[in-house]
């Protein structure tokens, strides 16, 4: 950890800016769901980048029973992850804190502790809770953070038999939802449960057969997100049987985006867009089959939640997408520098040499040092946790 890294102005200048970045004339949040105290389930979607999604202009036919359920969700189009990798998507969704660079925040545990959790929040509402996975839940210190996280029951691969561990990284995703039925049926309602899925980590192996012939890495991929989408399908033929599923709301959202299967440069906005899509039958009408193009980060999900719930909990780097009034931006990092996106322009800035790279549009100058801002102040945030 350098102290000194990731600076471009007086830190008082950079906290002061980002400050405004999250402060809006008024608040416009709206209520979205039929009851008061909705249960949430969460699927977390293994590198589900935007390019399988066709109504994200991604691919036909990879994910037909997600574009199923857009006709009954609440689609927000213009979604970016703040990282590349899994470890990285946690404080991101359930802390509202953006993906460090060359730092995974989750593997220091000493600071992680000290992040929010929109969990204990949820937990003090009355709430029970659950983390569904599939495979090693101790990887990338993984499990020291969902346990500070609270979270009431923690999944793993060692939850389940030996003999279902037929996938390289634990279980198939049709395995692991079936499970995280029975445990959710464990859970006394309210209950927010999340589920991260895996069947479409590499090397991209499916217990089905391909949808899409070849043997490219393009289309392994899209054979396995077709995979997942297959499982979804059973997941909520399933869930629609459960006494909890009429006061359900589902989120479904990527851990993060890929380079697959368009072979984007690792560093484009293309890369780090990912889907995510809020139905169920708690949903209310007005919402369904409705899209949001406000311009929004992975981290955003956690102060949306806090929306829908009315949450007691500060989150500092995070903002709400169902605030009409919020500033719209997002932040994408990778290894040489990080990538910011507004409504007027998209542009990278390089750590190196600090130089600007526009990417759509000339950005202004308020723009670039939002960006700066964001991204001193939010370091200094990890590094006084």
């Amino acid at each position: 950890i350098d102290s000194k890294a990731y600076r471009f102005m007086e830190d008082a200048e950079a906290q002061k800016n980002r400050v405004e970045l999250y402060n809006t004339s008024s608040d416009s949040t709206f209520t979205i769901t039929t009851v008061s105290n909705p249960n949430i389930v969460t699927i977390i979607l293994e590198s589900w980048t935007a390019d399988v999604i066709e109504s994200l202009d991604g691919e036909k036919g990879v994910t037909p029973f997600f574009n199923s359920l857009e006709k009954e969700g609440l689609m927000f189009e213009n979604i970016y992850a703040a990282g590349k990798r899994t470890d990285l998507m946690f404080p991101s969704l359930f802390s509202g804190f953006p993906a460090m660079p060359n730092i995974s925040v989750i593997k220091y545990s000493d600071k992680s502790m000290h992040l929010p959790f929109i969990t204990h929040a949820i937990k003090n509402k009355g709430y029970q809770t659950s983390f569904n996975y599939g495979g090693e839940v101790e990887f990338a210190n993984m499990k020291s953070y969902l346990t500070q996280a609270k979270f009431d029951i923690i999944l793993g691969k060692e939850s389940f038999p030996v003999e279902q561990w037929t996938s390289k990284w634990g279980v198939y995703d049709e395995v692991l939802f079936d499970k995280s039925i029975t445990t959710i049926n464990k859970l006394k309602p309210p209950f927010y449960s999340a589920i991260l899925t895996q069947s479409t980590h590499e090397p991209f192996s499916i217990p089905i057969a391909n949808k899409f012939k070849g043997n490219s890495e393009s289309i392994k991929f899209k054979n396995a997100a077709y995979y997942t989408d297959y499982c979804l399908k059973k997941f909520f033929e399933k869930a629609k049987k459960e006494k909890w599923y009429n006061n359900t709301i589902f989120i479904l959202v990527a851990d993060h985006g890929h380079i697959l299967p368009r072979n984007n440069d690792y560093s484009s906005p293309a890369a780090f867009k990912i889907p995510l899509l809020i139905f169920g039958p708690a949903l209310k009408d007005d919402f369904k089959n409705k899209r949001i193009s406000n311009i929004g980060n992975q981290q955003d999900y956690a102060a949306t939640i806090k929306s829908i719930l009315n949450l007691e909990v500060e989150l500092p780097l995070s903002n709400n997408l169902l605030n009409y009034n919020r500033n719209d931006f997002c932040y994408m990092n990778y290894d040489d520098g990080f990538v910011w996106k507004n409504n007027q322009s998209t542009f990278k800035i390089s750590y190196s040499n600090k130089s600007v790279i526009p990417v759509i549009n000339q950005p202004d100058s308020t723009s670039i040092t939002n960006g700066k801002s964001f991204i001193q102040s939010a370091y200094n945030y990890f590094i006084n946790l």
